[in-house]
């Protein structure tokens, strides 16, 4: 049987044709089908997707699994279903369809490595449930996910043994009840004995280590504290900043004022040179629904701003620039000049959410960097890691960066660190939308005054070079550290220095990167 799917639930986007509402075919639920090529298999999150239909060859896993994960999210309405149990047996499998299967290894292999994460974590990675046995409650260690069928009873140790003032010598134990939190009283309050030569996390000690692996005690003299940013918890200033901010010149105006746009018809006799190019102007009448849904995706690209409020407060400054100019224009006529005036210039909004958001944003401290990591016994070894090791999650891009730190011989590079996303001691910096990055590495520079000494890096591919993510990260400022070095690795290997043109706002190559220019 064939579906016909109509052209208006069809979305595209191309990393040579962007359309600019990737945000808002997210949210879309007339859209049915996105077609694209890599720009949105990174960094995309689209929980209604549940099939992908692969046309072109993909080799590396690590893409593999960046493509598959469009389509492993769970959407917000299935959350409910899938804590119940109740979700529909069609809507619990993600389906993918190659068109080439031999030339597909990479996604093929994505699925073996997502499947092997899954199985081998459930037999060494121990989790605890509560179980009535016998009509008593009791906690058990479960292996590969199942429950221990015979009762396990655990006696406390007494408070004495324990450490803890009182004088409690009973043995039996007391009933185990969960607190509103969820949270097992009793087990805080009495933690199991730990094994011999081991010591419960209590204690301040290392725990238990997987089978077959080794902790990397962090280095002496490492700065373990270090500074992240996140978004003001009220926006109110925020949008009187970017309400003042952004640019509405006269050309800004005018490109608001248009009802049409003239447009240059070319015809050319591919079979007769003789003849030449006949032109004609056209005047072609803008379309104001795809001007309005152009200018609604860049509305809900400042993701910490409420849409609305974004929308009010700029009708509110192009009103004042109409009123000093003296025209007498209507509510609609605003409405639709705003939304053409950001169609036409999208980055309008951004430039100023990132001026503003350097003057609002909060510093605070991370947590403190874990005294040890934990790796297999063959874990390749680094010698300026503060863990002495390379990490395991870095790509090949990363990885061959960490050796170029490793091989500095210059004395610039104390120590480097990997700065994981998303961790209670991550550095992150926060962009005009509103999201915080994690730039990839951090590294202690020698005689670099700046941010206590600290750089940070961030590794890009050159294929997602000018996403409209990569743009704003390569001008992103933290308020302590600076500006992080962006670098891009090309095919011989060597790092690039990125820098951003305001005048093409593009990412470009700048210069050749050299570590011991990093101070």
């Amino acid at each position: 049987m064939t579906t016909t799917v109509p052209s208006g639930r069809i979305a595209s986007y191309t990393s040579k044709d962007p359309n600019d509402d990737l945000l808002v075919v997210a949210k879309d639920e007339t859209k049915e089908v996105l077609i694209f090529k890599v720009a949105v298999a990174l960094g995309f999150d689209a929980p209604r997707a549940f099939t992908l239909v692969s046309l072109r060859g993909a080799r590396d896993t690590d893409f593999g699994i960046q493509v598959v994960g469009r389509i492993l999210r769970v959407h917000h309405r299935l959350q409910a279903k899938v804590l119940n149990k109740t979700l529909p047996e069609v809507l619990r499998y993600g389906y993918v369809f190659l068109a080439d299967a031999e030339n597909q290894t990479g996604l093929t292999s994505a699925g073996d490595k997502i499947n092997s994460i899954q199985t081998e974590l459930s037999k060494v990675s121990p989790y605890t449930m509560i179980v009535s046995v016998a009509g008593r409650n009791e906690v058990q260690v479960t292996q590969n996910g199942q429950s221990a069928l015979l009762s396990l009873p655990y006696t406390p140790p007494m408070w004495g043994e324990t450490g803890t003032a009182g004088t409690n010598t009973s043995h039996t134990p007391p009933s185990l009840q969960l607190s509103p939190s969820g949270i097992l009283t009793n087990l805080i309050l009495n933690p199991p004995p730990a094994p011999q030569g081991q010591a419960n996390g209590i204690a301040g000690k290392s725990p238990l280590l997987l089978p077959g692996n080794k902790s990397f005690p962090i280095r002496e003299g490492v700065t373990r504290i270090h500074k992240t940013e996140r978004s003001p918890l009220a926006t109110g200033d925020l949008l009187k900043c970017i309400q003042r901010t952004i640019v509405i010149d006269d050309q800004v105006i005018n490109a608001g004022r248009r009802k049409s746009i003239k447009i240059t018809k070319t015809t050319v006799d591919i079979f007769d040179s003789e003849k030449g190019k006949e032109l004609e102007k056209i005047q072609a009448r803008l379309s104001n629904l795809e001007i309005a849904r152009r200018a609604q995706g860049v509305l809900f690209d400042a993701k910490i701003l409420h849409v609305q409020e974004l929308h009010q407060t700029l009708i509110e400054r192009l009103r004042r620039e109409y009123d000093e100019r003296g025209f007498d224009d209507s509510d609609e006529e605003i409405e639709a000049a705003l939304n053409l005036i950001l169609a036409t210039f999208p980055s309008l909004v951004r430039k100023a959410a990132r001026q503003c958001a350097a003057n609002y944003k909060e510093v605070l401290d991370t947590f403190a960097l874990p005294n040890a990591v934990e790796y297999p016994h063959g874990a390749r070894k680094s010698t300026l890691n503060i863990y002495g090791v390379i990490p395991q999650d870095l790509n090949e891009h990363e990885r061959k960066f960490a050796e170029l730190l490793d091989a500095d011989n210059s004395g610039t590079v104390e120590y480097w660190f990997r700065n994981e996303p998303r961790k209670p001691w991550s550095i992150g910096i926060v962009m005009p939308n509103g999201d915080r990055y994690f730039p990839d590495f951090g590294i202690k520079v020698k005689d670099r005054t700046k941010g206590d000494g600290v750089v940070l890096v961030e590794i890009k591919g050159n294929h997602i070079l000018n996403s409209d993510n990569a743009l704003d990260k390569v001008v992103a400022e933290h308020k302590t550290y600076g500006v992080p070095v962006m670098l891009v690795r090309e095919d011989n290997g060597r790092f690039m220095i990125v820098r951003y043109n305001e005048k093409t706002d593009k990412n470009e190559l700048h210069q050749i990167f050299r570590v011991e220019n990093l101070g």
